[in-house]
């Protein structure tokens, strides 16, 4: 009976071994399931003070080590109890809620100064003129007067994640950068840390077919193939 056990332990390891793809859910679909994080120093567009696209690595090091110290800045601009003085920012987080990353992502072993890859620049291609307009209008629409929580955007609400950590794109933001991607035969779900919105979207062949309603809560009538 000791020796049938045996045998029976190294059969039975060697079929889950052979049948059990870690990569591969049990329906066949590649495995994206986990936490993931987008954190990092690297922003949508390049900066002015880098001149490309990429940089070395002790470029990269300096660059983590400036964030570090506007952080600091930030932080210790007003001393506890000090009023802030007239025409101010009155502030908002300290430091210790601030978890942008540590440093500039890497693509193929190379420290990235923009998360866009083209234009080759690193930069929107914004139509300057349009762009003046639409932020003109931004600042407009904020002025106005709102005497009540309803009125107020989603994102100032926390109802839907302000920065585009809910997407599309989800994009990185100041803190709360991780997301959980769950799935289903037929079904990914997208959990963002950032207010904790819930992208829900349907796979498959026939999806792109579904009519989509445009007035339908953005988050959980998303399409995929």
């Amino acid at each position: 009976m000791k020796y049938l056990f045996t045998i029976t332990l190294i059969f039975s390891s060697f079929i889950f071994s052979e049948s059990r793809n870690p990569y591969v859910t049990w329906y066949g679909d590649p495995d994206l399931q986990g936490v993931w994080t987008n954190a990092t120093l690297t922003t949508l567009e390049r900066p002015r003070h880098f001149k490309t696209l990429e940089v070395s690595a002790e470029e990269a090091e300096s660059a983590a080590k400036r964030a570090a110290a506007e952080s600091f800045a930030y932080d210790n601009e007003y001393k506890q109890g000090e009023t802030p003085r007239k025409g101010r920012d009155v502030g908002g987080y300290n430091a210790a809620w601030m978890d942008p990353g540590g440093e500039l992502f890497q693509l193929f072993g190379k420290h990235r100064t923009s998360i866009i890859a083209f234009p080759k620049n690193g930069k929107l291609p914004w139509d300057r003129k349009k762009a003046d307009k639409f932020f003109q209008k931004m600042r407009k629409d904020r002025s106005k007067r709102k005497d009540h929580p309803e009125l107020r955007g989603v994102g100032e609400r926390c109802v839907v994640g302000f920065g585009s950590s809910g997407g599309p794109p989800m994009m990185n933001v100041l803190y709360n950068n991780h997301y959980q991607i769950v799935q289903s035969p037929g079904y990914v779900m997208i959990m963002a840390e950032m207010v904790h919105d819930a992208r829900i979207i349907r796979v498959g062949r026939n999806s792109s077919r579904e009519r989509c309603n445009p007035m339908a809560w953005r988050l959980y009538r998303s399409l995929g193939w």
